[in-house]
């Protein structure tokens, strides 16, 4: 990656002012970092003139800077293997450059010790936002900034739907993934994943990446198209974040990597809840309204419960009116047909579901339906109809079967093919069995064959760290060394092997 490419204005200007060449950055250390551990008291006075000078454009150049070093070192561990941005953050963002940086911008505070402090959230903000602006070009992906998200709990399966059907089913929480596994992979989805309370852009491209091939905005064999898109099918608590944050956000992520892309929401819905012989108010539980956005939801959508100001009955509605229109049409009781009183969030609890209030079990028939609402039934049966053909091989094998059976000829042949391996394998075995006997006496005489390992060795495995246990002797160098000593020592033996006969005599009265 050419890392120079990406350097706004300032960030050539402030390398500039760094003696440095911003065309060839350098390898083996960052010139920001550096810059702040050596003169730290001076770094405003010296650079804060130059135009875009900010924390964010600091922390951008500061990144592209890292990139550089981590290109030519092979990662932030050294060991060709993305790591967390939690992992960058501690790796030199933290102690180099974010507490630097607090200091001189002034963003510490003194604690009651007498302890300065700084905000640790803000700074780890910037570090994500800048991450993830590279990311919004295009240009870079997350593999690029050696960044991988392994948080997510993700499980991904051989068998589609039918041939070029991606579907990934995204659940809110990690504890719903073992319950869905086996509805995942009967519906032919190619990943269940969970979004840990919200996806992650990093979690998003390593999925794309390990379960699909996905090779980076120019891969020229990515699998997505408009033929076959990605279908994201989520599933999420009835809250207002369920529905405009969390359920979206899975598309969004995946749209920065493709733009062909179909979602639907699986539930829950309070409509299920009725449909499964629940009342509405069975394991309903009450909505936060902090702020406008979760108000206007919940007046939209959330359960409530309505009274009839003629008869007094009460019963469970979904939003505050039967139509919002003008002019308003409040809900009707369904004991007496009087209108419901009028309710207002703050005064009357809006109410939503977790995922929880049903049964797992009864969200298999709502996947299919789900996925019902971006792919025609027709259009998968068509598919899966275009694959299932006759099978060829198996109808020639078949009726073939059956024509040896019937075949004198081929019976011949079999007996014949019997015969022969049967003499073939008796040669063999009677060879082996003679090496063997010379052989087996002297498995351990090469114990000790001058290839004793050193402590700096074995440090090297466990630093490279290739998922392999430390085997320092060699194995196969000891059979060679083996069979050489029987060749030198028993090639008297081995020559007489050699004039081992076969009694083909049989062969020769049965070709007669």
């Amino acid at each position: 990656m050419n890392w120079s490419e990406h350097l706004d204005e300032f960030g050539i200007a402030l390398l500039r002012r760094l003696g440095e060449n911003p065309w060839y950055l350098p390898t083996t250390y960052n010139p920001i970092t550096r810059a702040l551990r050596e003169r730290e008291l001076t770094f405003e006075e010296e650079f804060g003139d130059i135009p875009g000078y900010n924390r964010i454009a600091l922390a951008r150049v500061t990144v592209l800077c890292q990139m550089q070093v981590y290109d030519y070192a092979n990662g932030p561990e050294r060991d060709g293997v993305p790591q967390s941005l939690r992992r960058h953050w501690y790796a030199y963002f933290k102690g180099s450059f974010a507490q630097p940086m607090a200091r001189i911008f002034g963003d510490t505070t003194v604690n009651s010790q007498g302890v300065e402090t700084y905000n640790d959230l803000a700074w780890t903000q910037r570090l994500s936002q800048v991450y993830a602006g590279f990311v919004e070009t295009g240009k870079i992906t997350y593999k690029d900034l050696w960044v991988e998200d392994a948080s997510r709990m993700m499980e991904t399966y051989y068998d589609k739907l039918f041939r070029g059907c991606h579907i990934v089913i995204c659940v809110e929480k990690d504890s719903l993934l073992a319950s869905f596994t086996r509805a995942a992979q009967s519906l032919g989805a190619t990943v269940l994943i969970s979004g840990k309370g919200k996806p992650s852009k990093a979690a998003t491209e390593k999925m794309l990446r390990d379960a699909f091939r996905w090779r980076g905005p120019d891969g020229w064999d990515n699998p997505f198209s408009a033929e076959n898109p990605l279908i994201i099918l989520t599933l999420t608590d009835e809250d207002y974040d369920g529905n405009k944050v969390i359920a979206p956000s899975f598309a969004e992520q995946a749209r920065r990597y493709t733009e062909h892309v179909l979602e639907a929401r699986i539930g829950i819905r309070p409509e299920q809840v009725l449909d499964v012989g629940q009342t509405y108010w069975d394991n309903a539980y009450a909505l936060k309204v902090s702020n406008k956005g979760y108000v206007e939801w919940a007046e939209e959508h959330a359960l409530f419960r309505a009274t009839c100001v003629d008869c007094g009955n009460q019963w469970g509605v979904i939003g505050l009116h039967e139509s919002k229109d003008w002019p308003v049409i409040p809900h009707r009781c369904p004991n007496c047909g009087g209108n419901a009183a009028v309710m207002e969030v703050g005064h009357d609890t809006p109410h939503g579901y977790e995922v929880e209030a049903l049964e797992m079990v009864q969200y298999r028939r709502l996947i299919v339906k789900a996925l019902l609402t971006v792919l025609p039934f027709d259009y998968i049966v068509g598919k899966l109809r275009d694959e299932c053909n006759a099978n060829p091989d198996d109808a020639a094998s078949g009726l073939a079967e059956e024509i040896y059976d019937q075949s004198d000829a081929y019976q011949k042949l079999l007996k014949l093919y019997e015969r022969i391996k049967s003499e073939k394998d008796a040669y063999e075995q009677k060879i082996q069995d003679a090496i063997y006997e010379l052989a087996e006496p002297h498995r351990s005489d090469w114990w000790d064959l001058e290839d004793d390992p050193t402590p700096t060795q074995f440090e090297q495995h466990v630093e490279d760290a290739r998922g392999r246990v430390w085997r320092p002797f060699s194995e196969s160098a000891r059979t060679d060394e083996l069979a050489e000593y029987i060749r030198k020592n028993h090639d008297d033996v081995l020559e007489e092997l050699e004039k081992t006969q076969v009694n083909l005599e049989w062969l020769e009265d049965w070709l007669d």
